[in-house]
């Protein structure tokens, strides 16, 4: 069963997208997927791409990429982020701690703040 926030951020979209820009130059577009329920789990996937030019911080864009797995709830169980393809972070959220895994190989475990909580998800009006 699809949970209520996938309709209401998606609606009959399978893709989100939008742009930000910065002194009337598109800076970072950015496209969100919601991906059927495997296992129980949602997977939503990120690919965002940010050109640095327009910063002033380098020359060329970065492609970065992240996927999230929750539960119906919204209630995180993994999140990773690439750059350029490279594992920058990845964070398993257990019921008491998230264990992050650095691009090193290292891992540090935190203690988890406590599950989720997601009072309302806005309609996807109130976002224009």
């Amino acid at each position: 069963m699809t949970p209520p926030w996938v309709d209401r951020l998606f609606g009959q979209q399978s893709t989100l997208f939008y742009q930000v820009t910065l002194a009337g130059q598109v800076f970072i577009q950015q496209w969100t997927c919601h991906d059927d329920e495997d296992g129980g789990l949602h997977r939503l996937t990120f690919r965002a791409v940010i050109d640095q030019r327009v910063a002033g911080w380098g020359s060329g864009r970065i492609c970065s990429d992240g996927e999230l797995l929750c539960t119906a709830a919204l209630d995180p169980v993994r999140y990773c982020l690439r750059n350029q393809g490279n594992l920058v972070q990845q964070l398993d959220f257990g019921a008491e701690q998230v264990a992050i895994l650095l691009p090193d190989g290292s891992t540090q475990q935190v203690d988890r703040a406590g599950p989720a909580s997601w009072s309302t998800v806005p309609s996807r009006r109130q976002w224009r």
